[in-house]
This record gives structure tokens, sequence and C-alpha cells, in this order.
């Protein structure tokens, strides 16, 4: 069963304001502990002192920016230390609406975990509809929202630090199911998630959503998903594949839709280079 008693969480806070301290506040609530880790480059002290004083919430500073999977082993490290079984990992600006968490458990508990690794809610994007059934198996899931099987971390090992930030959440899940494990996504649990900077834009006859990544997102992204698909093109060709394509579209969306067009594509052309050079971590 996986109960709040046997579940802690690890929140991940990125240049945060006060704002966010309302989902510290609801995150808390929903597990044993939670450990807020602030991935700011120079945090702001007054930061400590406002999570510190939320019930239930732990807050450490990394002294710098060391990357989502840095911050989530660190969460997961600690939660295994107070003897929690499953880890709640929640982007800031993430939370489950209404009595979603509850469903989630109660879904979740009704199904034999015994080879679960994730459990994951339906990750609500603006306008989104939840998709139908009440759950389904998932290929690869965003971090945010999860609750991962803390034997399963201990089995299949820590997130992958060097790839800093972009496809962590994509190479963890793979590389679970190689070890045998399965992800499970709940429909009926929603989860709000904003879309940050996407839009719906048309060039002619052509339409589609861009994300308007920064140009440094986009070295990221390109060197780590080179990275996935080299490891996993064997075990998991469809969804490489499936990936390939999606990165030939978001080049053309570059092209039409985006701004700083040649400094994001150089950028694009960098990550792959690095990654065919063998340099992670940090850019």
């Amino acid at each position: 069963m996986i109960t709040k008693n046997n579940t802690c969480g690890v929140m991940v806070l990125y240049y945060p304001d006060d704002a966010v301290l309302e989902n510290v506040r609801i995150n808390a609530d929903l597990v044993k502990k939670l450990y807020v880790i602030d991935n700011t480059d120079t945090p702001d002290p007054s930061m400590q002192s406002k999570i510190g004083g939320i019930p239930g919430a732990v807050y450490s500073a990394g002294g710098g920016n060391k990357g989502i999977a840095w911050a989530l082993n660190k969460g997961a490290m600690e939660a295994a230390k107070s003897g929690a079984e499953w880890l709640l990992t929640m982007d800031q600006d993430s939370r489950f609406g209404g009595g979603s968490y509850s469903v989630f458990l109660e879904t979740a508990n009704g199904i034999d975990n015994s080879t679960v690794a994730i459990f994951t809610p339906f990750h609500q994007f603006a306008g989104m509809e939840p998709y139908p059934g009440e759950w389904e198996f998932a290929d690869a899931v965003m971090t945010s929202g999860n609750l991962l099987n803390l034997a399963a971390y201990e089995k299949c090992g820590p997130f992958e630090e060097k790839l800093f930030i972009d496809y962590v959440d994509w190479e963890y899940c793979l590389r679970l199911r190689q070890c045998g494990y399965t992800i499970i996504r709940i429909n009926r649990a929603v989860l709000e998630h904003p879309l940050g900077n996407a839009s719906r834009e048309s060039f002619l006859f052509l339409k589609g959503m861009a994300t308007h990544h920064s140009h440094t997102r986009r070295y990221y992204i390109t060197r780590n998903r080179f990275y996935v698909w080299d490891r996993y093109k064997k075990s998991f060709p469809g969804l490489c594949k499936s990936d390939m394509r999606s990165f030939r579209k978001e080049l053309v969306k570059i092209l039409l839709f985006e701004k700083d067009k040649m400094k994001k594509l150089k950028m694009v052309w960098r990550g792959y280079r690095d990654y065919k050079k063998g340099r992670f971590g940090k850019i």
C-alpha cells in the first residue's frame, strides 16, 4: 500500500518567488516529509526561512545549479534514509487539482504494484482533456507528479546526472523498463502543469505547437536525446524512431515560428557535436 506514512516527496526549485510557497504547502501535506531542493545558482536567503516554516517541508540549497538529476537523487537518498518506500517528484509549478491526489493513491493501490516503478498522473496542459480509461501503461513520462518506487530506484540506479537537464526523465523511464519494471499512467488523477512559453502558431497553411525553448535548452535537448537514442534504440526502436521524427519537426517549427532561429540552430549543432565528443554535464 502507498500511504502518506511511507511516502516522501522531492520538489525542485529554480529561481522561485513567493508564489511557490502555496505549492510547497500543498505538496508537503501529501507526504510524510517534503525535501525542497533549491537549484538556483544564487539562492534567495529568505527562502530557507519561508519554506522552513512550512510543516513537513525541509529546505536545502545545492550551492548552485547542479541539474535536475542531482536534485532528484538527493531527494531519493534522503527519502530512503527516512525509511520511505515511495517518492513523489514535483516541479515547483505543478499541483494536483481538487481531490486528484486521493484518486491517484486510491487507483494505484488497486493495482498490483510488484513490478511498477512509476505511477504517473495525467499531465494536463491548457485545453487538454484526460485520456479515456482509468489507467494505462506508458512508455516514458515527465518527472513531475510521479510516485517512484524506491525499491526500483535502488535496483536500477540513480538518475543520470551527466545529462544535467532534459531527457533525464526519458532515460530513467527506459532504464526502469529495461530492468523489467512498468510505468502506469492513472488518467483520472490530474496534475495541472503549465505550458511555459509554448504557443500555437501558424505560417501560411502550416499550423503547430511551438515550445519556444531557449537556445541553451535546445543544446541540452539535442545532446541528451541523441544519447538516449544511442543507448536505447535496440531495446525501444519504435519509441526512438518516433522521437527522431519529433526532432525533425521541431527543427521546422524553430525555422517557421520561433525567434532567435540561428542562435537556436547553432546550439542544436553544438549539442550534437558535444554528444559525439562525449561531453556532458553543465554547459
